[in-house]
C-alpha cells in the first residue's frame, strides 16, 4: 500500500511539459545537382487561413532552413530565389498550388527538401510589320490551362512577370519553368482611358483604319496557331522574334445609361471575346470610365463578337455591373449605349431532402459564378442558422451553384429559384425578391485508398480523379494523395464513375474528353452506391 502512494506522489511531482509547436525544418537544393540554395525565402501558407502574410524563414549558406512557432494544420511550402523557378514542396512542376501539404501536430517536428529548378529564359526582339523595333510592348510566356472542361490561355507560372520591350525593341522573359509555351506580345494599343494614349492606328491598304494586335510568335495573332517554343531547366533560348500582325480595327465608345446618383469615380471595362474565360480575358481590349458620367471609349478593336462588361475589382459585393453581348464590324466608329446593372441581395435557404429540419452546417458557404466565366462579382456568403444565407452584390444574369465547407456525407443535389429548377448546375437569377432554394443529398459516399508508383512506392502528391462519364456538374472529384500516398474523397453523389491517378492534372479539364484520353484504358470502372464507403488501391500512371 505504502509503495502505491509513494508511486502516485511521485507522479503528482512530475513536472507536466507544455505541449511544443510544430517545427519544420530541411533544405532547397537546386534541381539536377543538389548544390545548396543560399537565400531562398521559404513560405508556410496555411491551407484554409486567410493570412495575408504567411511566416517566412531564409535558407543560410547551406540551403538549411528552421520554421518554428507554427500553428498546427496543413501548409504549402513554397520556396523562392532570383534565377530559380518557383516551386513548391512535392510539386511535379512550376504550379505553387499543385504541391503537397504538409500536415503538422503540435510536439511535431518534419523535415523536408524542396528542389528548386533553374529558370528558363527567353529572348528576341518584338519589330513591326516592316522590321522596325518596338518599344513598349508586353510579352507573356502563355500555356493551356482549362476551366470545367474549356481549354483557355494562361500566363507561365507563379514566377514569371511579363518583360517590356526596349528602345531597340528587344525583351527578356524570364521564370519560365521547363515546357513548351506560346511567347505573345501585347501592344499598348489595346488599353485606353485615364490618360493611358492608344497606340495610333492608321489606314491601310485597303482604306480601312489598321493597328497592331496581341501577336503570338512568330506573326500570329491567334494565341492557338502560334509556334510553341520549348525551354528547359536553365536554357535561355534566343532570337524568339514577334512581328507584331496588323489587322482592321474599329473604335467603340458610348456611356451606361440608368446610373445611380451615387457612381464610382472610376469604372475599369472590358470587351472580352464569348468563350475566352477568366485566363482569356487577359488579352482583351481594356477602357477606363473617369468622372462618374459612365462614358468610355475602346480604341483598336477587331471586328467580331464580344461581351462589354466591368472588370471584378475582388470577391463580394459591387456597387454597379455591366454587361452587354455586341458585334464590332469594320465601321470605324460604334456608338453603344449600355444598361447598368444594379446590384441586388438574394436571400435563401438550404435544406436537406427527406428532412424537416437542417442540420447545423457552421463553415459552409455558399458561392455563385457566372456561367460564362466572364464575372461582375463572385457573391458568396456563410450559412446562418435553420440554412438560411444571403449573397449580396448579385447582378442579373445565369449563375453556377456551389457550396464548400459541408460535413462528409452531404453534397449539393440540386437549385431552385423560385419554382424553376438549375440546368446543368445553373440557375437564371433576374432580380432581387427571387428566393434560391439549395437542396443538399444526404447518401454522399466516400472513396479511398492508396496511390503507389512503378516500384511499389507509396506516391506522395498523385493526382487522383473520380470522372462521371457524363460529366454532369459538380459530380468529378479531383484530390491530392498524402505524403503516404493514401487518398479519401468525400460527398460522392451516388453513381458510375471511372477512376484513375496521375502525376499531374489540371482539374479543370477533367471534363473534357479529349484531355483525360490518356488515362482511361488504365482507368477503374467503380461503381458508387448510397452511403458506401468503397476502397480501391490504383497504380500511378
Amino acid at each position: 500500500m505504502n509503495s502505491v502512494l509513494i508511486f502516485a506522489f511521485l507522479l503528482w511531482q512530475a513536472p507536466v511539459e507544455e505541449p511544443k509547436q510544430p517545427v519544420v525544418e530541411g533544405r532547397v537544393v537546386e534541381q539536377g545537382s543538389g548544390v545548396a540554395v543560399a537565400k531562398a525565402v521559404v513560405t508556410f501558407a496555411r491551407m484554409g487561413s486567410a493570412d495575408m502574410n504567411p511566416p517566412k524563414v531564409e535558407t543560410d549558406a547551406e540551403g538549411a532552413f528552421v520554421a518554428e512557432n507554427l500553428k498546427p494544420g496543413s501548409y504549402l511550402v513554397l520556396a523562392e530565389k532570383t534565377g530559380y523557378s518557383r516551386r513548391a514542396y512535392g510539386a511535379k512542376n512550376d504550379g505553387a498550388l499543385r504541391g503537397v501539404p504538409v500536415r503538422v501536430e503540435m510536439n511535431e517536428r518534419r523535415k523536408l527538401e524542396i528542389e528548386l529548378p533553374k529558370q528558363g529564359i527567353v529572348t528576341g526582339k518584338v519589330t513591326d510589320a516592316d522590321g522596325e523595333p518596338v518599344q513598349g510592348v508586353v510579352v507573356f510566356g502563355m500555356r493551356p490551362t482549362y476551366q470545367r472542361g474549356k481549354k483557355s490561355w494562361a500566363p507561365v507560372g507563379v514566377g514569371q512577370m511579363p518583360s517590356m520591350s526596349s528602345d531597340t525593341g528587344e525583351y527578356r522573359l524570364t521564370g519560365l519553368p521547363a515546357g513548351q509555351f506560346r511567347v505573345c506580345a501585347m501592344p499598348m494599343s489595346v488599353i485606353t482611358g485615364a490618360g493611358l494614349t492608344a497606340a495610333p492606328a492608321k489606314k491601310g491598304p485597303s482604306g480601312k483604319t489598321e493597328s497592331a494586335v496581341v501577336t503570338c510568335y512568330p506573326n500570329e495573332p491567334e494565341v492557338e496557331r502560334g509556334a510553341p517554343v520549348e525551354v528547359r531547366d536553365g536554357m535561355e533560348v534566343p532570337g524568339i522574334e514577334i512581328r507584331l500582325a496588323r489587322r482592321v480595327v474599329a473604335t467603340v465608345k458610348g456611356q451606361i445609361t440608368g446610373l445611380p446618383d451615387e457612381v464610382p469615380q472610376m469604372l475599369a471595362l472590358s470587351l472580352s471575346r464569348p468563350g475566352a474565360g477568366a485566363a482569356g480575358m487577359m488579352f482583351t481590349n481594356r477602357a477606363i470610365s473617369t468622372g462618374g458620367e459612365g462614358k468610355f471609349e475602346f480604341r483598336n478593336v477587331q471586328p467580331g463578337q464580344y461581351v462589354l462588361h466591368t472588370l471584378p475589382m475582388g470577391l463580394g459585393a459591387v456597387s454597379l455591373g455591366l454587361k452587354v453581348a455586341l458585334e464590332v464590324t469594320e465601321d470605324e466608329v460604334q456608338e453603344v449605349l449600355a444598361p447598368a446593372l444594379m446590384p441586388f441581395t438574394v436571400e435563401g435557404r438550404v435544406q436537406v431532402e427527406g428532412r424537416t429540419e437542417t442540420p447545423a452546417l457552421a463553415g459552409a458557404q455558399v458561392m455563385l459564378t457566372a456561367d460564362d466565366d466572364i464575372y461582375q462579382s463572385v457573391p458568396m456568403g456563410p450559412l446562418r442558422e435553420g440554412g438560411l444565407f444571403r449573397l449580396a452584390g448579385v447582378t442579373a444574369d445565369r449563375y453556377r451553384v456551389a457550396m464548400t465547407g459541408l460535413p462528409e456525407g452531404l453534397y449539393l443535389k440540386s437549385a431552385q429559384v423560385g419554382s424553376k429548377s438549375w440546368d446543368e448546375g445553373v440557375v437564371e437569377i433576374g432580380a432581387a425578391g427571387q428566393g434560391l432554394t439549395l437542396i443538399l443529398g444526404d447518401d454522399a459516399a466516400t472513396v479511398s485508398g492508396t496511390v503507389r508508383d512503378e516500384r511499389g512506392e507509396p506516391a506522395g502528391g498523385a493526382f487522383v480523379v473520380l470522372l462521371d462519364p457524363a460529366q454532369r456538374h459538380g459530380r468529378s472529384h479531383t484530390v491530392r494523395a498524402t505524403e503516404d500516398g493514401v487518398y479519401r474523397i468525400t460527398g460522392v453523389e451516388p453513381g458510375e464513375y471511372r477512376l484513375f491517378a496521375a502525376g499531374d492534372v489540371d482539374s479543370g479539364g477533367v471534363d473534357d474528353a479529349e484531355y483525360v484520353k490518356p488515362w482511361m484504358s488504365r482507368a477503374v470502372s467503380l461503381k458508387v452506391g448510397a452511403k458506401e464507403r468503397p476502397a480501391s488501391d490504383l497504380r500511378l500512371q
